[in-house]
């Protein structure tokens, strides 16, 4: 994923009524349908919508790949939670080919194809955060690693 935006759908989490079974939101002290008393209610993890999130991310990333031959772009389970946006390269770094490699899998020359691959990998950043915005998504950045490996994110603004 170097070189690309990691854009992230955070789990759903709601306050599900008692008395009539509608979700509300985590910071809801009572049922807009009902009015049920939920200050006691623990919210829970939400399934539909996080469905309908994974259905709408899938679509983007369907989008992104139509006509891609460099890049591949899917939707993945995030590390602890909530989904994201993958995206590999299909055959490998054009810089890692030579002319010969570079011909077998686009038919030009290495140094069109690193050209291509740069306007391919602009159409996918481009795409990542059009989706973003789109489903309203979160792009973190890393700002730290740990020495055991961890890696730690902050929201970029």
């Amino acid at each position: 994923m170097k070189g690309f935006p990691l854009i992230v759908a955070e789990d759903v989490y709601a306050k599900v009524c008692p008395e009539c079974g509608c979700s509300m939101g985590t910071d809801d002290d009572a049922c807009s349908e009902c009015g049920a008393d939920l200050s006691s209610v623990s919210p829970s993890y939400d399934e539909p919508p996080m469905t309908d999130v994974e259905l709408n991310m899938t679509a983007c990333a369907n989008r992104i790949n139509d006509g891609q031959d460099f890049f591949s772009v899917s939707v993945e389970s995030g590390y602890y939670g909530g989904l994201q946006f993958f995206v590999e390269s299909q055959n490998g770094p054009v810089s890692d080919m030579d002319d010969d490699d570079a011909q077998y899998y686009y038919g030009v020359s290495q140094e069109e194809a690193l050209r291509r691959e740069s306007t391919a990998r602009e159409f996918v950043v481009k795409g990542l955060k059009n989706a973003a915005k789109e489903l309203g998504l979160v792009e973190l950045s890393v700002f730290g690693r740990a020495s055991n490996g961890e890696v730690f994110y902050s929201m970029v603004a």
